[in-house]
């Protein structure tokens, strides 16, 4: 059994970060479980350009709002709490993230 503290996470190498946006780690591919769970918090006001190479990713918005969308298609859709976004290929199209509204970080 794995059992891990968001709160002492925050402050180990588990924690990963640049100016806009904070990552914990809460489980990784050495954790042994074929998938990964993070806890991802976005700052207002921000953007983010991602491109999901070599994984799925299904991301699910617990407070604030903003946008996705899909480069490949221009497609773009709102997320607001409760609402989900996955990838549904392997290597799927570069994803832009707009994040205007501030979040509340857990």
């Amino acid at each position: 059994m794995i059992v891990r503290d968001f709160y002492k996470l925050k402050d180990t190498d588990r924690s990963v970060s640049d100016q806009h946006w904070n990552s914990v780690r809460m489980l990784l591919a050495d954790d042994g479980m074929g998938f990964s769970f993070h806890i991802t918090t976005l700052a207002a006001n921000s953007e983010h350009t991602f491109h999901y190479k070599h994984h799925f990713e299904s991301v699910y918005c617990i407070s604030g709002k903003g946008s996705i969308t899909d480069l490949a298609t221009g497609e773009t859709h709102q997320i607001t709490p409760g609402v989900t976004s996955t990838t549904t290929t392997r290597c799927a199209p570069r994803k832009r993230w707009s994040w205007p509204a501030a979040s509340t970080r857990p």
